[in-house]
């Protein structure tokens, strides 16, 4: 814990660092005090910590958690994401997108995944800003709205003439690589499966 420096400004070892912090508690069968921290740091003041919270909150939701915590604390993980959608820095909005994303694939109860789905206009928003800003985290979302589209696809049910109209803009613009507009096709491909 004392090797954590959120202002060196190295995010890979900071990564490896959460993924190794998430393996111990998880070991320990400690992952909900690991939450406490998380939680801490979500509301940090440096960019850093905040980043730091929603990438280790991924690891948790991906790996560590069972579908049972992850219903049980929804509604207090799902204040603190909605709170790293609408950070001022772009690294911390797509943090709390792949984040979001490994919660709900993390959820086996479609009922309660359905719960979230005023948050997907706010997740597909960060899609574009992202896009426009840096084409790799931008691409790096649309990878996330793809694995939560295969898992939950009714969960655009709501949205889906939105998540259309992104999807086919950014197929459609030439400027980006063609690993992204391959990517924004992965997501309407599984939204049609």
């Amino acid at each position: 814990m004392d090797s954590l420096n959120f202002t060196a400004g190295n995010n890979q070892v900071l990564k490896r660092k959460g993924e190794l912090l998430s393996k111990i508690y998880a070991r320990q069968s400690k992952s909900e005090d690991l939450l406490k921290l998380l939680v801490q740091w979500a509301t940090a003041d440096d960019a850093a910590s905040r980043e730091f919270s929603m990438y280790v909150f991924e690891i948790l939701s991906d790996i560590h958690l069972t579908s049972e915590q992850l219903t049980n604390y929804k509604s207090d993980f799902m204040q603190i994401f909605e709170k790293a959608l609408q950070d001022r820095e772009i690294s911390v909005r797509v943090a709390a997108l792949k984040a979001i994303t490994a919660f709900f694939n993390g959820i086996d109860d479609q009922d309660v995944v359905l719960q979230f789905i005023t948050v997907m206009p706010k997740l597909l928003d960060i899609v574009v800003e992202t896009l426009k800003e840096n084409e790799t985290h931008g691409l790096t979302a649309l990878e996330s709205m793809e694995d939560l589209t295969k898992n939950h696809p009714e969960i655009w049910k709501s949205n889906t003439a939105q998540l259309v109209n992104v999807i086919s803009q950014v197929m459609q613009t030439k400027d980006f690589e063609e690993g992204t507009r391959a990517a924004a096709a992965e997501i309407l491909a599984a939204l049609s499966e």
